[in-house]
């Protein structure tokens, strides 16, 4: 089972001080797969202050499979989020899940730095905090004024700078579009070639962006509902799939179905990994967060996703839900760099389920969505940040 990139242990780290640094590339220290290596590199808190106090990035690369010929360069990724973890993505390629075309593996070593805010050094999170949205600004310390896309894109010049590999290739999906812009408005000169995929503005509402995700999550499920109904090859066909899965989650909200592939004692590869008792609120989860809505018909990524989502609800409602169990590793905490934060240290009147229902106001639109990426958040703490409009 592969773990999470951003959680592999770095022993080496360069400094962005200077722009002739090289990037002390080594084995990472788990998952520690032939292709991937990974660096750190640290990078002022406060871009006009690059003396000042630093923070550490976590970086892997998948190298080029091409001869040293044929290279081009690096291609620096970001998958969006904003805030979301690059690192995983090239230990999937490492891995063998192919994320990126065999003409990019070939030409371009693929370099995947997690943006701050997901930095190793970022511990003081872990203290105990009472008033949780306060508490963001309180122990994040100076790192909280600074988390803006204007430092992530300069984080992202320190890094080419770093690679000493000419100019940047970037490729950034979601908020990475927003990433790239900001770059290119900053350092137009040092691109060679930026591709923004799915771009983002920066004008919708927080609220705006949940509800249409929370939205757009509720329809992919209404159009499994129907599809699973009428196709002979789901394990629901025939049946009211929506009213049973209202009703599955109900009866996991009253009481915790088992899921006797997660016991210690199973011959199942999920044995002793996720947790033994599934809840109404695990199902909604995780039908979700395993990207089970994604790919309808599959893919080398994720085959056969729907047909597995209908096989994982009817042995559900068979009284077996190990394939909507939630991880141990994931579910109540967050994980970064092999720091697991239990929700424990989250004290206060916020929860993990109010966490993840922050925004209510998508809930009456979309009730059945769960947003399990909605990791616990500084919640009505805001900071402005000098950055002014991009530049068309």
């Amino acid at each position: 089972m592969l773990g999470n990139a951003a959680s592999v242990r770095y022993t080496k780290r360069a400094s962005a001080s200077t722009a002739s640094i090289q990037l002390p590339w080594a084995n990472c220290t788990t998952n520690n797969l032939q292709n991937l290596e990974c660096a750190q590199i640290q990078v002022p808190i406060d871009w006009s202050q690059p003396q000042g106090k630093q923070i550490t990035l976590g970086i892997s690369r998948v190298k080029a499979t091409g001869s040293s010929a044929s290279r081009v360069g690096s291609l620096i990724f970001n998958p969006g989020g904003p805030g979301g973890i690059a690192t995983e993505f090239c230990e999937y390629e490492a891995a063998g899940i192919p994320i990126f075309s065999k003409a990019i593996r070939e030409h371009l070593d693929i370099v995947c730095p997690d943006p701050r805010g997901n930095e190793a050094e970022f511990e003081e999170m872990v203290k105990h905090n009472r008033a949780f949205g306060q508490s963001c600004l309180d122990l994040s310390g100076d790192l909280f004024k600074h988390v803006d896309t204007t430092s992530v894109a300069k984080d992202m010049e320190a890094i080419r700078a770093a690679l000493n590999d000419g100019k940047l290739n970037w490729l950034g999906g979601s908020y990475g579009t927003q990433i790239g812009a900001q770059y290119a408005e900053l350092y137009p000169n040092n691109i060679r070639a930026m591709v923004l995929d799915g771009d983002v503005g920066d004008s919708p509402s927080e609220v705006y962006l949940h509800t249409t995700e929370s939205s757009t999550y509720e329809n992919s499920l209404d159009r499994f509902f129907d599809w699973c109904s009428k196709k002979q090859t789901c394990a629901l066909c025939g049946q009211n799939v929506a009213q049973l899965f209202d009703d599955l989650v109900a009866k996991g909200d009253k009481t915790p179905i088992s899921a006797p592939g997660c016991l210690l004692t199973a011959d199942t590869s999920s044995a002793g990994t996720c947790f033994p008792n599934v809840t109404g609120e695990d199902i909604r989860f995780n039908v979700q967060g395993n990207s089970y809505l994604t790919y309808k018909y599959g893919t080398s990524f994720s085959p056969g996703r729907w047909l597995k989502l209908g096989i994982a609800l009817n042995d559900t409602l068979n009284g077996n839900a190990t394939a909507l169990s939630s991880a141990m590793a994931m579910k109540g905490r967050i994980r970064r760099f092999g720091k697991v934060w239990p929700w424990a240290v989250w004290t206060g009147t916020t929860t993990p389920r109010h966490s993840r229902r922050a925004n209510t106001s998508s809930n009456s639109e979309a009730p059945l969505h769960l947003i399990p990426r909605a990791l616990p958040r500084c919640i009505n703490i805001r900071h402005n940040v000098s950055a002014g409009p991009l530049q068309s």
